[in-house]
C-alpha cells in the first residue's frame, strides 16, 4: 500500500488488518506456507496462521476494534495539529 493521504499504516498494522480479514472471512489457514523466497507472502501467511483457532466472529470484532483504535489515534493527531494552529489564526 502506498501513502496517498494524511494517514499511513506500518507494515505490522497492515499485516494485522490482513490476517484479521482473512480469519474473519475464511477462517483458519487453508493453504500451504509459501516458500522461503516468497518473503512477503510468507509474512502474511505467518500472521494469518497466528490467528488459528480464532472464530470468524472474534476476528471480525478484533478487526473493528483495531480500526476504531486507529481512527481514535488519527483524531488525536488532527486535534493536536489543529490546536497548534489556533494561536496563529488571530
Amino acid at each position: 500500500m502506498y501513502h496517498s493521504g494524511p494517514v499511513s499504516t506500518s507494515n505490522s498494522q497492515k499485516l494485522e488488518f490482513y490476517s484479521l480479514f482473512k480469519q474473519s472471512t475464511i477462517g483458519d489457514v487453508n493453504t500451504e506456507r509459501p516458500g522461503i523466497f516468497s518473503i512477503i507472502e510468507r509474512k502474511k501467511w505467518d500472521s494469518w496462521k497466528a490467528l488459528e483457532g480464532t472464530s470468524k466472529e472474534d476476528a471480525k470484532q478484533r478487526y473493528i476494534d483495531v480500526l476504531l483504535d486507529m481512527f481514535d489515534k488519527i483524531a488525536e493527531v488532527r486535534a493536536m495539529k489543529l490546536g497548534a494552529l489556533i494561536p496563529y489564526t488571530f
